[in-house]
């Protein structure tokens, strides 16, 4: 198995990051699905297994995971990411097809390996190396720059109760679909705690 998989920052505030068994396990799904489509031969029967998915059955998911795991706790442990629209089961006649929900977004090729990308600027700078190359300074100014311009672009957006994310996904063909209002609330009673203590 080669390759990296991507994990964002904020998953150390959610819950599957504070218990470490669930932890380990939802990294050992990550790392196990499919980063590409793929036929996959079980039993004699062709199915297929798309990007972001696996066919291994509850027993081999168990297997993968390690000691303490059980056919059960898998089941209750694949419940709990169902219910948190992390992973979706499908129940097919001789294993069962897991889906990480939005792996594409987590996992975006544009952002994956980028050798080819990497590789031609490379390769002419062989030739002849008279290109001016960027200095530590001025890749430094750039990344300020880019900070001063997502702050101010946040500042801009902060007058709203949803975040940009949120903002985008909502499709109007669709109806929006509003975040868990406890949730917000949550998050609304963390920041006045916040600013009370500050």
């Amino acid at each position: 198995m080669e390759g990296w998989i991507r994990i964002h920052r904020k998953i150390i505030d959610h819950w599957v990051y504070k218990d470490d068994r669930y932890f380990k396990a939802w990294v050992k799904i990550l790392m196990t699905v499919n980063y590409e489509p793929k036929k996959v031969l079980i039993e004699g029967e062709l199915i297929d297994c798309g990007r972001g998915q696996s066919v291994l059955s509850l027993k081999s998911w168990a297997e993968a995971f390690g000691k303490g795991w059980s056919i059960q706790t898998v089941r209750t442990f694949f419940s709990l990411l169902k219910n948190d629209m992390m992973i979706d089961t499908e129940g097919l006649r001789k294993t069962t097809r897991l889906t990480v929900c939005n792996y594409d977004q987590y996992q975006n090729v544009q952002q994956g390996d980028n050798t080819e990308n990497n590789r031609q600027p490379t390769d002419s700078q062989h030739g002849d190396n008279t290109e001016t190359t960027s200095t530590k300074e001025e890749i430094k100014k750039d990344k300020k720059e880019e900070k001063k311009e997502e702050k101010k672009e946040k500042e801009k957006n902060s007058n709203s109760f949803f975040s940009e994310e949120e903002l985008e996904s909502a499709k109007p063909e669709e109806g929006i679909t509003l975040p868990d209002p406890e949730e917000k609330v949550k998050e609304m009673e963390e920041f006045m705690k916040m600013l009370m203590q500050g």
